[in-house]
């Protein structure tokens, strides 16, 4: 039986132990339940962890029909949360204000710029190759594309102008006159400040720039490597592959994890494994690495470690992921892997085509980011090869290749793959249309308010030339409004601000009915056609 090792690595914030690996392993479990049947997915997880303090998970793979495992995927969470405090304050302000310059400086070249190329192409092109192609699609997909681009984009300075106006003089006031008085508490506010902006920006910093905080978070990584390369574990079984799939601030701390003596010398003297496997999704290390102080020793010496001769690494980025702000820049891959050819492999992916989300949301995106990962995951060559051995497009294991069968999961991964384009004109579309919505509901809120005002706060209600009666309640509804306050005069405006307010009311109680029904319709529907069981 195939026994491959799974570290799953969390990102920046105030994470929960097990966290991580509940969103990951369920995700797995779910895709391998599709390909598989759900009958042949035996999981065991333990979330409440013993004496070495990492959650764990086992998954068992058979085959339809067959009774043994064919697989078995050991899983265990570095949880590294509380290894260290953030940052300070003012250095996480500073950081703050140049990832919002890279984040639109980078989404205009990899969104805007990839739009206008595809328009101006006569016909659509391919990014990639093997399974890291990612199929273009039409213009018309392109222009609504570029339109989202746009909306997102001005939406994003709009929140930098308010942060600017509110945030930062209110960051500033606390830390001027009362930072003296109660300094840890006003630096605890002042950094949660500015992660609701930023999320978790302070974490990134530490962990590339402290040492004391680096070493502290890369060792729960490392702790949970040695369950699977180290010599003297207590279950010396021979693991074909080891992956490390890290998110978000994750990623550095693995980087810092791998490139340890300790994992090099287990590697060394096993006579199993070669080559660990390092999954990026939503990568902190674009961010880190731009916001190196190239001049500053310290940094030099973090950066100056490599990964090539020991490490696979698989980048997968969502192209409005606030976070990783692209694929990785060039020169950070050939510091990590070194010159081409390197051990290394990147690929773009549709999540939701929102900045609020898609960084989170790798683990639901089937077809471009979990399929990938999954391949990755039981592609026995990368516990002993290097990606430039495979070739410069990592392609599916070969079917029949020198009397060998495939894996029984390489037909569902390719079947998912395939199916990318359709998921990317969909989420393309929806975000399109609820872009429309939010527009025509302001128009009718701009229509409709005031004359909604006036019938709350009066005796009746007109509108589009219909009268309607007015009702006991709205004139104690009214009264939440003042007439004025601060010394502004609010008399005018009543009508329009309770409109607005009734109108959300009213918004917010369709938008509930409406997930009770999507959530109802996707408990009933039947599930997808699943690939091996049929």
């Amino acid at each position: 039986m195939i026994q491959r090792g799974i570290v799953i690595v969390h990102g920046v914030g105030h994470q929960s132990r097990a966290d991580q690996l509940d969103w990951v392993v369920e995700s797995l479990v779910d895709f391998l339940g599709r390909a598989l049947g759900h009958y042949n997915v035996q999981l065991t997880a333990r979330t409440e962890p013993s004496t070495d303090d990492l959650a764990s998970a086992r998954i068992r793979l058979t085959l339809p029909g067959a009774t043994e495992p064919f697989e078995e995927w050991h899983i265990r969470e570095a949880w590294w949360a509380q290894s260290f405090r953030p940052s300070g304050s003012a250095t996480v302000l500073g950081w703050a204000l140049v990832a919002a310059y890279y984040h639109v400086v980078t989404t205009a070249q990899g969104v805007l710029g990839h739009n206008v190329a595809r328009l101006a192409a006569r016909r659509p092109k391919q990014e990639g190759r093997g399974v890291w192609t990612r199929e273009e699609t039409g213009k018309v997909h392109a222009l609504l594309d570029s339109v989202v681009w746009l909306v997102i984009t001005l939406g994003y300075l709009f929140v930098y102008a308010i942060g600017a106006v509110v945030i930062l003089p209110l960051y500033v006031f606390l830390l001027l006159p009362l930072v003296a008085l109660w300094p840890s508490a006003i630096g605890r506010f002042q950094v949660a400040l500015v992660n609701t902006v930023t999320g978790g920006i302070g974490d990134q910093h530490a962990t590339t720039n402290r040492r004391v905080a680096a070493a502290g978070a890369a060792d729960s990584v490392v702790r949970a490597l040695w369950y699977f390369i180290a010599p003297g574990r207590p279950r010396n079984s021979d693991y074909d592959t080891v992956t490390v799939i890290a998110h978000s601030g994750g990623c550095v701390v693995s980087f810092d994890a791998l490139v340890r003596h300790d994992v090099r010398r287990w590697l060394s003297e096993s006579t199993s494994l070669r080559r660990v496997t390092l999954i990026t999704a939503g990568s902190g290390l674009n961010l880190a690495w731009r916001m190196r102080a190239k001049r500053k020793a310290q940094d030099c010496a973090f950066w100056s470690r490599t990964l090539g001769d020991h490490v696979n690494w698989i980048d997968i980025y969502s192209r409005y992921d606030p976070v990783p702000q692209g694929p990785p820049p060039a020169d950070l891959v050939e510091a990590l892997v070194g010159p081409p050819p390197h051990p290394f492999v990147t690929v773009k992916v549709t999540n939701r085509d929102w900045p609020l989300s898609d960084h989170g949301t790798y683990w639901e995106n089937f077809e471009e980011a979990m399929s990938r990962m999954v391949h990755a995951i039981t592609d026995s060559r990368l516990g002993q090869q290097s990606l430039a051995e495979l070739g410069d497009a990592y392609s599916l294991q070969p079917e029949g290749d020198g009397g060998t069968q495939a894996h029984p999961l390489a037909r569902p991964v390719r079947e998912a793959i395939g199916a990318a384009p359709d998921r990317q004109r969909q989420v393309t579309a929806r975000r399109f249309a609820s872009f429309l919505l939010i527009a025509v509901g302001i128009a009718l809120a701009y229509l409709t308010s005031k004359s909604l005002g006036d019938w709350v706060l009066g005796d009746r209600l007109d509108v589009l030339g219909v009268s309607w009666p007015p009702l006991a309640w709205r004139r104690d509804l009214g009264q939440l409004i003042p007439t004025s306050l601060l010394g502004i005069n609010f008399t005018a405006l009543r009508p329009w601000i309770v409109g607005v307010l009734a109108l959300a009311f009213l918004a917010e109680l369709l938008l509930i009915l409406a997930q009770l029904g999507i959530h109802l319709w996707s408990w009933r529907r039947p599930e997808p056609a699943q690939a091996l069981s049929e």
